[in-house]
């Protein structure tokens, strides 16, 4: 097992690999962070020009075909329980708006018996059509959508902020970022109560909370 670190702090690391296939020995490569991002298995491309950006890391297993399986259907199995608890998650979102989720329901008991892969690809599959579920209802979508709108904002402000900061505007700074804080807390406490089953009657508030925080932001923006 082989951790790749980019310690480059400032800019993208470049790396050339270039591996003979004879030097394997009957062993094969795989990049596991590749799989875990992408849930695709495929063994490693034994020449390729790779770029890194700083902090960046990947997993390698130099391994026999034994193996590297086993591993395959570890990690698989480990996103699939990840799956699950995030499919229960938004389960609940969808029922709080009484949507009919009895299809994904079955799908996902009926997941567990197969191959590793053809798991984790059935899974995918439920929780792509629990999402689209829960997006084509307006009462989440809409009061959701603002929220993200507002969330963006809120984090343009806090980049702003830091460059006021950069550029020695240090109390000023710290007067508007206590005026960020209440739109942050306010921004979370409508995530919750569009999940308790409330996003038709709180999308005005978010619609609210989107031209605050957008207002806020132009405030901020002039003064760096």
């Amino acid at each position: 097992m082989f951790f790749v670190v980019s310690n480059d702090v400032r800019g993208m690391s470049k790396l050339n690999i270039d591996v003979p296939e004879d030097a394997l020995g009957g062993q094969q490569i795989y990049v596991l962070s590749d799989f875990v991002q992408h849930r695709k298995w495929a063994p490693m491309d034994l020449e390729q020009h790779v770029e890194m950006f700083p902090g960046q890391s990947q997993v390698v297993l130099l391994a026999t075909p034994d193996v590297c399986a086993r591993a395959r259907d570890v990690i698989a199995q480990r996103l699939i329980e990840d799956d699950r608890r995030q499919i229960r998650f938004n389960m609940n979102l969808a029922r709080a708006y009484d949507l009919d989720t009895r299809a994904i329901e079955e799908m996902v008991e009926g997941i567990g018996s197969g191959h590793s892969l053809e798991d984790l690809r059935a899974m995918d599959r439920a929780g792509d059509e629990l999402v689209d579920l829960i997006y084509a209802s307006p009462a989440i979508a809409e009061s959701r959508g603002a929220v993200i709108r507002a969330a963006s904002a809120i984090c343009a402000c806090d980049g702003a902020l830091c460059r006021m900061v950069n550029r020695g505007k240090v109390d000023l700074a710290k007067e508007l970022g206590l005026r960020v804080v209440p739109l942050a807390r306010e921004a979370t406490h409508l995530r919750l109560e569009i999940r308790q089953g409330r996003g038709e009657k709180t999308l005005p508030i978010c619609e609210d909370l989107v031209e605050r925080s957008l207002k806020l932001l132009a405030e901020i923006r002039a003064e760096v």
